[in-house]
């Protein structure tokens, strides 16, 4: 029984297809607070965190010591942790 190739590539996902084409397969890389879909060697060259297996619509990337700092009455804001700790 002949498969056909756009079968298996749906079933192996996103590393199947570059790995049949012969490419390195891109995968979500985390840069700070955004992601791009991007080979290993291109997106650690870059300093950010490559997922493998992951795209960019199932993970959520976000900078380390960054999150919502709330003050008493007033709205969260999204800063450094060292920059809340200071308020």
């Amino acid at each position: 029984m002949i498969i056909p190739t756009a079968l298996v590539i749906s079933v192996l996902g996103l590393s199947a297809t570059a790995a049949l084409a012969g490419e390195p397969p891109e995968a979500a890389c985390c840069l700070g607070n955004t992601c791009q879909m991007l080979t290993e060697e291109v997106c650690t060259s870059k300093g950010g965190t490559w997922v493998a297996d992951e795209t960019c619509d199932t993970i959520t990337c976000s900078a380390p010591g960054v999150g919502a700092c709330c003050f008493v009455g007033t709205e969260c804001i999204m800063v450094p942790e060292e920059h809340c700790a200071s308020k």
